[in-house]
């Protein structure tokens, strides 16, 4: 619990180059712009939030804004890569138990994802608005996702030879697509799917993956 503190956006991981004064100030503004669009995106609703606002709460102007990010979809883009640390400790939590993972694990971690989906669904929205304004993000999309993926589920793909990690690997982008897609559409554009089982299928899927054993399926090359 956070005892009423606001969350602050974790700054990215620096490399060991010792930065100039002017590359730091420059970073400590990055950082205020980040922070100040998230609080104002969770408080006030994308749609209606400004560039110029997200300046003022930053404490610079817009045109410092576009020095750093092309506009507001940007700026949600790259608050959300942010929260790839929660994106691994959730996953670490509900689906790596010493026991194997129940259908009830799962079924507890999707509910902590829509939970997620709806608390930060201004950024959410307006960061997928992003990737379908521009591609070239989405391979920056799917390369963050793969990280998440490798590191949360370190001690699922170690259990499997080269190859067949290679496909389990992908089977489990491939889920985290669908489970995404499914959570954008139901709770963020709050659409009802027809079918009242999707949430139990989806379970479903994810348990037999990650049932899956080393050489219980048939893998060519």
């Amino acid at each position: 619990m956070n005892n009423g503190r606001k969350t602050r956006i974790k700054s990215a991981k620096s490399d060991n180059r010792t930065m100039t004064l002017r590359e730091e100030l420059k970073q400590v503004t990055h950082e205020r712009l980040l922070n100040a669009a998230k609080e104002l995106f969770e408080q006030e609703g994308a749609e209606t939030v400004t560039v110029d606002q997200i300046a003022r709460q930053a404490g610079t102007n817009r045109t410092t804004f576009y020095l750093h990010f092309e506009d507001k979809t940007d700026i949600a883009f790259k608050i959300r890569s942010r929260y790839r640390d929660g994106d691994i400790r959730s996953i670490t939590h509900y689906l790596t138990g010493g026991n194997g993972v129940s259908r009830n694990d799962i079924l507890k971690w999707i509910r902590h994802r829509s939970s997620f989906f709806r608390k930060h669904r201004a950024i959410i929205q307006l960061g997928t608005e992003s990737l379908n304004k521009k591609p070239e993000l989405m391979q920056e999309f799917m390369d963050q996702t793969i990280e998440i993926l490798n590191a949360g589920f370190a001690g699922f793909l170690g259990k499997f030879g080269q190859d067949e990690r290679e496909l389990v690997l992908a089977e489990l982008l491939l889920c985290s697509v669908m489970l995404n897609r499914y959570l954008y559409i139901t709770v963020i554009q709050e659409v009802k799917l027809p079918f009242k089982t999707v949430p139990d299928a989806i379970v479903e899927i994810w348990f037999n993956l990650l049932s899956r054993q080393p050489g219980n399926q048939s893998f060519n090359k």
